[in-house]
């Protein structure tokens, strides 16, 4: 589930693309690259609000409706792939690395089950269960990361691209995708403790890492939605207005200042509570060092002063990440619509270099 997206695009000439689709409780976001090119190349992009109601739990309760927005998005943009790697989120999922004994990969496939059953509160029969040997610790001692998603949840994912006359090949986890899409746009960034937030609508994923090694991920519940809910309130409107004032659309007879007022408030709400989260995380890592940055994307990354409140906040530098900095073929594109997408397709970008059968065991 894990792989390093510059290594899967490189030196491919002859591979079908594959499809990225990023389905959120908010937008649901889908990408084609070009697998044949050097360097990550995109092809199309396009992005569409997931039908209301779709999500009960965590859990994709109307795949047929959500199949229905996903086949929109790709005949609008006249995608012709049919093949398709998609994320589920990181609340979804359980992960952990553990330690085992030297094993071949067939030893492995046994002995794993046995031991999530450690660690999960459900049956080993109830979930979609994989893992990835990060390399060995010694020579009695191997690095393997589990990964368990109950199958209700994947069920959900898998009829919804089904419903879209799609077809699932890759099933990833999005805070490892955002790992993947992190490596090829910030190599310079290989050897400094990073924390990249991306801040969705309901829920923040927090990934630290450390020369491309993830030490900790986790979710916070805190997203776009606490400011659609404080423009609401705060200025006497429904929620689609408020979502449009996100986006710098604001109508007639609105007050500027109190808009403002009310995201200013808000900001500093995130925040705080960012900052708490982070911390908590860092801490869990029990680490002697620091976080030397922290990168934010998703929508929320977008809102005005954001990223300064959270930097005076943690006081460590805060940046908005560039999904696109290292990927070609945007002279295609609009400028003013790759600005207004680009914060959104995080996940998608580390998707969409995804192939069948591409995770690597490292020994």
């Amino acid at each position: 589930m894990l792989s390093n997206l510059k290594k899967l695009i490189s030196g491919k000439a002859n591979i079908e693309p594959v499809l990225s689709v990023d389905i959120g409780s908010h937008s649901i976001k889908v990408m084609e690259f070009d697998p044949r090119k050097e360097e990550p190349t995109l092809l199309s992009a396009g992005i569409g609000y997931t039908p209301d109601d779709c999500f009960h739990n965590n859990v994709i309760s109307n795949p047929e409706l959500v199949g229905k927005a996903i086949r929109n998005i790709v005949d609008a943009n006249g995608i012709s792939a049919k093949k398709v790697v998609t994320s589920v989120a990181g609340v979804c999922c359980f992960s952990k690395s553990i330690k085992t004994g030297v094993q071949t990969l067939k030893e492995l496939r046994n002995t794993i089950p046995f031991e999530v059953n450690n660690y999960i509160p459900h049956d080993v029969s109830d979930v979609s269960l994989d893992f990835q040997v990060l390399g060995k610790k010694s020579n009695t001692a191997l690095d393997v990361l589990i990964v368990a998603v109950t199958n209700e949840v994947v069920n959900g994912y898998v009829e919804s691209i089904k419903a879209a006359d799609l077809e699932v090949v890759v099933l990833d986890v999005d805070s490892y995708a955002l790992n993947n899409m992190f490596e090829v746009n910030y190599p310079e960034e290989g050897d400094r403790t990073v924390a990249i937030l991306n801040i969705g609508a309901k829920f923040t994923s927090v990934n630290i890492e450390e020369k491309g090694n993830v030490l900790y991920r986790g979710e916070v519940s805190v997203g776009g939605n606490l400011y659609t809910k404080a423009l609401s309130e705060a200025l006497g409107i429904n929620e689609a207005e408020a979502e449009d004032l996100k986006k710098g659309k604001l109508p007639d007879g609105v007050d500027p200042e109190l808009v403002r007022e009310t995201i200013e408030r808000t900001s500093e709400k995130v925040a705080i509570e960012l900052e708490r989260q982070v911390g908590f995380f860092w801490d869990a890592i029990e680490s002697k060092k620091t976080i030397d940055v922290i990168y934010i994307t998703g929508g929320c990354s977008l809102i005005p002063g954001l990223s300064e409140e959270l930097s005076i906040k943690t006081g460590v530098e805060t940046k908005n990440l560039d999904n696109f900095r290292k990927i070609g073929g945007l002279d295609s594109f609009e400028d003013s619509y790759l600005k207004q997408i680009g914060p959104l397709l995080g996940v998608s970008v580390g998707l969409a270099g995804r192939q069948i059968a591409d995770k690597v065991n490292k020994f």
